[in-house]
């Protein structure tokens, strides 16, 4: 499995504890938001360019769009880079919020940081609650099963769209929830241990092939 049901990432965050939240709120009872809440540890942000990392970007222009709840809710220290305090100074910094409480709302932004959202994503899609997955250069091992407008929304790191997405989904209710199950179907089915099986195996094949080569 993806996560054992006893491991806890911290946060209260585990499979049961998702799956209470996703028992007590039903589709119906979800709220039309675009949440996101998270660290900002984007590479950006240790460097003079801070401001155009994805997260601060995403922040931003969720104040100047209507039905957008996006805040950072853990501003990391780099050691006294500017970004630490121009955070709070842009108003985009908020309280930390248990993650099953963040399966009120309809639709959860996925945004990567110093590289993959690693747990959050599979928690996210586990949700059954619609994920936006903005664009992005990282790739994790499971990605190549997540098809863009099955199992999630895709975002684009500009954010062009964001505003015409949210509005899409909002007309297209049905579709968002099959995509929001699409993707708790998803990563229900994903095996850590199996997927590892499967690299060795194809590394043992590449290495045994190399060595026919060499030896021929």
């Amino acid at each position: 499995n993806f996560l054992p049901d006893g491991v806890n990432t911290g946060g209260n965050v585990n499979k049961p504890a998702i799956d209470r939240a996703v028992k007590e709120i039903p589709w119906s009872a979800k709220e039309e938001t675009l949440f996101w809440r998270g660290a900002g540890s984007n590479r950006e942000l240790p460097r003079d360019n801070w401001i155009d990392a994805q997260r601060v970007r995403f922040c931003l222009a969720a104040k100047e769009i209507p039905g957008i709840d996006a805040f950072i809710s853990k501003v990391v220290d780099f050691g006294g880079c500017p970004s630490e305090t121009g955070l709070h100074d842009l108003g985009i910094v908020s309280d930390y919020l248990h993650f099953p409480e963040f399966l009120r709302f309809k639709y959860l932004a996925d945004i990567d940081g110093m590289c993959c959202a690693w747990m959050s994503l599979f928690f996210k899609l586990y949700s059954n609650s619609t994920v936006f997955k903005m664009d992005s250069d990282y790739v994790q091992w499971y990605h190549h099963l997540l098809r863009p407008w099955h199992e999630y929304i895709p975002l684009r790191d500009d954010l062009k769209d964001l505003q015409d997405l949210l509005a899409w989904a909002k007309a297209h209710d049905s579709h968002c929830q099959e995509i929001a199950l699409n993707g708790r179907e998803c990563v229900s089915q994903l095996n850590v241990t199996a997927a590892i099986a499967e690299t060795y195996q194809l590394l043992s094949d590449l290495f045994a092939q190399q060595k026919a080569l060499q030896n021929s």
